[in-house]
C-alpha cells in the first residue's frame, strides 16, 4: 500500500494497493501527471510497478514518447504487451 500526499492526489482515497494492477496504474498516472519535482517521482514511482503498468497508462503521446526515450524498458514493455 502507498498513500500519496494531497499535493499529488486530492480526489477520493489516496491509498493505492500496488498488488492491484488497476490501482498501481492509477498511482503511476497520478504521479506522472502531478509530480512537480524529481524527488516526488523518485519517492512515489517504483520502477518495476511503472514498467508493469506502462502499457495501460492513459498518457498523451508526447509524454509517453518522452518517457520512453529516456527509459527504453518502458517502450519494450509497451511493444511486448501489444504483440
Amino acid at each position: 500500500m502507498v498513500e500519496l500526499p494531497v499535493r499529488l492526489y486530492w480526489s477520493g482515497s489516496r491509498e493505492f494497493d500496488l498488488a492491484d494492477q488497476h490501482q498501481a496504474a492509477d498511482l503511476c498516472e497520478a504521479v506522472l501527471d502531478t509530480a512537480a519535482t524529481v524527488a516526488d517521482l523518485g519517492a512515489y514511482l517504483n520502477p518495476d510497478v511503472l514498467i508493469r503498468a506502462w502499457p495501460v497508462l492513459g498518457l498523451n503521446r508526447r509524454k509517453r514518447e518522452a518517457w520512453e526515450e529516456r527509459f527504453p524498458a518502458l517502450r519494450r514493455q509497451r511493444l511486448a504487451a501489444a504483440a
